[in-house]
């Protein structure tokens, strides 16, 4: 029996190439386009859970909540926590800490600057990371042992054994020499954890001072511990504040201190814990895809279901006749569900084909390095998607058909499908207001993506340079103060060429991280904050930056390179500076200071924000005293930036090359336009934008393949009414109108449906921005309009074919 069905529907789709193949196409693009989403989403889920112990592993918290209304919630923590974790908590069986240090690498005459991670050496009995070669047991037991991932082994070694060598570490002139002893395989792309080197933390007593190790209010690293047992995590929260009370002791009138745990696959997907080390993904783009994804599919079994109802008008005598000699319904749908499975198997492998082709395009769009492999995860969709369209898509086209009365096929009736097709006709309007839907939200989105681009971010920022400058790392002052010193050589050797126009640094450069943030308490208890940059003299005149009250900073102003500060509005609005006679911060613990300008507001961060107040200064050491609270949100390592010439761009960079050559030696020269980086702040947008716009046009494309199908089968089923309207006299402009009409109706009805959902996500995606457009008409108007154009373009065919046909051809059985 199902030999038959299987040769019988075989048989069947061949004959009818045409429906078959814009069957194929539409499930195809469906399938393609959910299987590309769903391997997204599963990326995002299984952070982290490679580990064997992952529902083992908890990364540690701390929070401070003061009375005054001050709050510091951090996932970096204090190097002491790691010791009294051990000593205070049987339930925990490793403790594992990890820091982040920027140390320049000697290699021969040339030097990288290079990130570090300093881990305990128990970091392998915690994290599953395959050692490749070398030391597996204790890779780093000694002060002096690295272990190395292997693209730095072939970065450094070239294919030379990495084990056993040496590699020479440059901190302030001070030479630092490690040992390799072990090559560990590259990180999975889907680790929270992001290494290239790593040494032990037995270093950390020679690296950082006594307040940095001793301090419970100075967070330095992550802690990561491992439990006995996954039940505990929920049963330590009294340890856990009793850790607090004993080494912590806050007084219950200033506030609390609380310590807790985060799970370590729970971290990757959770934006209300801080950010530390690794960087965490927004769960909203898993939704706003996977939302996507079923849209698309819905689309593509709608679709299937009217192509498949078509086809079977066509089929009516055969279905009449194997009623007529004893076929029952159930084998009537059993045999058309096995044709719609067929068909889905037939989608399924073009989709696959069609997924893997456009991988790297969608690897591209989602900022991810997906593989598509036939993994258990991805058969267990291809199955699923199998059967549940299949049966799911297939069952209402074959009950329809199983419905068929035999009697009145045979005799020539219409097979028992009317004209009306009220349900036909709203899956078609349902494709039509999901496809509006996306369309619209993608001219929202591109028209917000414009704004944010051509939108006065207080400074010029074409023709602009950036430069980081690659200074040993040491304490932060000292960090600064000598990128400042080469910033001056590089300035000096650029002046006199044409095509650099201006020239100058800051600790900061144009980010979604932020700057340094520095907070205190003033004398009345009011907790204050503001952002801070360190720059050049020449800052603001290099930055295109209006000064609106005061004077900017002076070069060789010995008083300006002590104390001057220049304030944005929003300090001066903020913090009441009105007048600029001796103004001050107020009621602040830093050393003598004078506000000598305010500048017009800037964005000097993302636009998903306000602007806050700002402070520019010359001197580092005002603020980075005892007493005040230090955030750092990027790099403050000096940048350098260099206006260029609009006439002289290239050359103007073979100048920088060749100075920085000169300046710096053998490190390795690179560059960044302001204006990219900028840009990089929404590449998120961006490409979420650009894969809503293909999203759309896969719903139009799909949709209007429906609705090819359904004015067929409509015409079908009306064209003796024609042929009788025609005869009476009617024109083919008026038997067009009256075709097409009913289509143009439902477009509407889809444009009036769809507005109020599209309205409401895209409220919601533009409440992420402080800084966006409104939503005009005019983006539903346009929408409505090509999806139209697409109906009008679907209709056309089947429309005028039927206006030209003789009436003779349908009326002569009569």
């Amino acid at each position: 029996m199902l030999k038959n069905y299987f040769i019988t529907s075989l048989r069947n789709l061949w004959k009818d190439k045409l429906n078959t193949v814009i069957n194929t196409i539409g499930l195809s693009l469906g399938i393609a386009c959910c299987i590309l989403i769903l391997l997204f989403v599963q990326n995002e889920l299984s952070y982290d859970k490679f580990h064997s112990k992952s529902d083992r592993i908890f990364r540690a918290w701390v929070l401070e909540k003061y009375n005054n209304g001050n709050e510091f919630f951090n996932t970096v923590t204090p190097y002491p926590l790691a010791d009294a974790l051990k000593v205070e908590i049987p339930e925990v069986e490793e403790v594992v800490q990890v820091s982040v240090l920027n140390w320049k690498v000697v290699n021969g005459a040339e030097s990288n600057n290079e990130r570090i991670h300093m881990v305990s050496p128990s970091f392998f009995k915690v994290f599953d990371f395959n050692i490749l070669k070398g030391n597996s047991d204790s890779p780093l037991s000694n002060v002096q042992n690295l272990v190395i991932t292997e693209n730095i082994a072939f970065k450094y070694f070239g294919n030379a054994q990495a084990v056993g060598k040496t590699i020479r570490f440059d901190l302030d002139g001070e030479t630092k020499t490690f040992d390799v002893t072990a090559v560990v395989e590259n990180p999975p792309k889907n680790s929270s954890l992001q290494f290239d080197f790593l040494i032990s933390d037995l270093n950390k007593n020679s690296i950082f001072g006594t307040d940095a190790l001793e301090n419970w209010f100075n967070v330095n690293a992550e802690t990561y511990v491992l439990l006995r047992n996954e039940t505990q995590a929920s049963t330590i929260d009294s340890k856990l504040k009793a850790i607090s009370d004993k080494y912590v002791g806050m007084p219950k009138e200033d506030g609390t201190f609380t310590i807790g745990l985060q799970a370590l696959t729970d971290i990757h997907l959770n934006p209300d814990f801080p950010i530390g080390i690794a960087p965490v993904s927004n769960p909203k783009y898993s939704f706003i895809l996977g939302a996507i994804a079923l849209t698309i599919l819905v689309i593509a079994c709608i679709n299937f279901i009217i192509l498949s109802i078509s086809r079977s008008v066509g089929r009516a005598k055969e279905v009449g006749l194997r009623k007529s000699i004893g076929a029952s319904n159930i084998q009537i749908i059993q045999q058309f569900l096995s044709e719609a499975i067929i068909m889905v198997f037939i989608g399924l492998l073009v989709g696959l084909l069609l997924a893997r082709l456009f991988l790297p395009t969608f690897n591209m769009l989602s900022n991810k390095e997906l593989e598509m492999t036939f993994t258990p995860y991805l058969v267990a969709v291809s199955i699923g998607l199998i059967f549940i369209i299949g049966i799911v898509a297939g069952s209402y086209p074959a009950f329809v058909v199983s419905n068929f009365k035999s009697a009145t096929i045979l005799k020539g009736g219409n097979a028992g499908v009317n004209g009306k097709g009220h349900l036909r006709r709203v899956l078609v309007g349902i494709q039509f207001a999901l496809s509006i839907g996306l369309i619209a939200c993608t001219l929202i989105m591109r028209e917000q993506l414009n704004y944010l681009r051509n939108k006065d971010l207080g400074f010029d920022r074409d023709q602009l340079i950036s430069i980081q400058l690659q200074v040993p790392e040491s304490r932060l002052t000292t960090t600064i103060q000598k990128g400042m010193e080469i910033a001056e050589i590089y300035k000096s050797k650029l002046a006199g060429h044409p095509e650099i126009v201006n020239v100058s640094a800051a600790s900061h450069s144009f980010s979604a991280e932020g700057w340094t943030k520095i907070g205190y308490s003033d004398t009345n208890g009011k907790y204050r904050e503001f952002n801070l940059n360190i720059v050049s003299p020449n800052y603001l005149q290099t930055m295109g930056m209006k000064v609106i009250r005061g004077r900017s900073f002076q070069e060789g102003n010995e008083s300006d390179k002590l104390g001057a500060l220049i304030v944005n509005e929003a300090f001066a609005k903020e913090f009441g500076i009105n007048d600029l006679n001796g103004a001050i911060i107020p009621d602040s613990p830093f050393a003598d200071h004078e506000i000598i300008g305010i500048v017009k507001d800037f964005n000097y961060s993302s636009l998903h924000g306000n602007i806050e107040p700002v402070v520019l200064t010359l001197n580092p050491s005002l603020f980075f005293t005892n007493g005040v609270d230090l955030n750092i949100y990027s790099d403050p390592t000096p940048k350098l930036f260099v206006r260029l010439g609009r006439n002289g761009i290239a050359a103007g960079i073979q100048i920088l090359k060749k100075t920085w050559n000169e300046v710096a030696g053998d490190q390795t020269f690179n560059f960044q336009f302001v204006d990219d980086q900028i840009n990089a702040m929404y590449k998120q947008e961006q490409n979420l934008g650009k894969i809503v716009g293909i999203a759309a046009i896969i719903t139009i494309l799909v949709g209007s393949l429906g609705l090819f199908a359904l004015v067929s089968l409509n015409i079908k089923t009306r064209m003796k009414e024609l042929s009788i309207r025609k005869i009476l006299g009617a024109t083919n402009g008026m038997q067009l109108f009256l075709v097409s009409k009913e289509y143009v109706v439902l477009v509407a009805i889809a444009l009036v449906a769809s507005i109020p959902i599209t309205w409401y996500i895209m409220l919601k995606w533009l409440s992420g921005f402080s800084y966006r457009i409104d939503i005009s008409p005019i983006f539903f108007i346009m929408a409505g309009l090509v999806s139209l154009a697409a109906a009008i373009l679907s209709i056309g065919y089947h429309s005028l074919k039927a206006v030209r046909t003789q009436p003779i051809e349908y009326l002569r059985q009569e």
